[in-house]
């Protein structure tokens, strides 16, 4: 988007002019004028967000504030001038525009998500990493005299990766396989090096139905109203069957649950994440709430892909059995995830494990 700023082309993204155009680093502490590409200092008496503030009332202007990208960055008057310009009347008759790029959104207090438009940017699409990938192929062909094939499975499983992480892990598949090809498994090391981050499991299935023993009509039943949907979804919509989003697998320790559930992911040919209840719950104040909603914008910008939730009962406890010193953690954390599980748009396929546990009685 910067790019296209310097290039003119401003009208065509905003479809309005601006008298100043602000670009505003805040790793650098450094602000250009767009409009004329020069430098702009604070005089000494004001900081940078005073000058913008300046700015933003004298003119009608968009200013572009990028790298926020941890709390150093945000402090109170940051946030105060945030509140301030948008409730400004006279910023609303200028029609000027304050853009802020950062990579939480939880940076901020909830006061000021409020009160500002937020939108969450994937961080690629399908087509623009097929485009991507066949320009790359485009030009190692003219290089090197290689026909390079696109396929359908670099583009799934490039997902969740920005464009720089898709041209990078295809380049490093190209230069080190031995068939001189673009690997699927490069893209599937950056994203266990993603989840790895975030201190989730990322696994690769190997085990498909027929190492798993027995079950014959539950795998009948699961092959029949989940993987073949799934794995040919036109199909599906022909004959009038929707799309499962998930399974709940209930029995006592020791049935082969987690088991089951990767054979499932092998024979859609997806990869599976394990998660538990540890990967959410944490000792500060809020933090459990932060990573719920970490966790789920990670899952969802990696998917497709099967998640393992084990010991899901005991996430989603009765409400009568949530413990008093709790102050509210665990309904707010099962209430989000809820929430994402009962989203239109949820691309992930969950798989819960429920523990059943019987008291065996012997008549003596």
């Amino acid at each position: 988007m910067l790019n296209d700023t310097r290039e003119g082309k401003l009208s065509e993204l905003f479809k309005t002019e601006y008298e100043n155009v602000i670009h505003y680093n805040m790793q650098c502490d450094e602000m250009i004028n767009m409009k004329t590409d020069k430098l702009m200092r604070a005089n000494v008496e004001t900081s940078q967000m005073r000058e913008i503030d300046n700015m933003l009332m004298a003119s009608k202007a968009l200013v572009i504030i990028e790298y926020v990208f941890m709390s150093a960055n945000v402090d109170p008057q940051f946030e105060n001038m945030l509140m301030r310009w948008s409730q400004n009347e006279n910023i609303y008759d200028k029609n000027s525009t304050v853009i802020v790029l950062c990579s939480d959104l939880n940076l901020f207090n909830e006061t000021v998500r409020r009160q500002c438009f937020t939108y969450t940017i994937e961080p690629s699409t399908a087509e623009e990493r097929r485009k991507l990938l066949q320009n790359l192929a485009q030009d190692i062909q003219k290089s090197r005299k290689k026909t390079l094939t696109i396929t359908e499975d670099l583009i799934q499983q490039s997902s969740g990766l920005t464009l720089h992480d898709t041209e990078t892990a295809a380049l490093e598949g190209f230069t080190f396989s031995a068939e001189r090809e673009f690997q699927v498994s490069t893209f599937t090391e950056y994203k266990k090096k993603i989840l790895k981050e975030s201190g989730l499991e990322y696994v690769q299935p190997k085990v498909s139905f027929e190492h798993v023993g027995g079950y014959n009509m539950l795998k009948g039943y699961i092959r029949n109203r989940i993987i073949t949907p799934l794995r040919d979804p036109e199909k599906a919509n022909y004959y009038g069957v929707g799309l499962p989003r998930g399974l709940v697998m209930a029995s006592i320790p020791g049935c082969g649950k987690s088991l089951f559930g990767e054979a499932i992911a092998c024979e859609l040919g997806l990869a599976e994440i394990k998660l538990g209840g540890s990967d959410f719950f944490r000792g500060i104040v809020g933090e459990s709430e932060s990573r719920v909603k970490r966790i789920t914008n990670i899952l969802e910008s990696l998917a497709p892909v099967v998640v393992m939730m084990d010991e899901l009962d005991a996430i989603a406890i009765k409400r009568g059995l949530v413990a008093m010193g709790d102050s509210g953690v665990q309904r707010r954390i099962t209430n989000m995830l809820l929430d994402w599980l009962g989203r239109r748009e949820r691309k992930s396929f969950l798989i819960g494990a429920i523990y059943l546990y019987h008291n065996i009685v012997r008549d003596k």
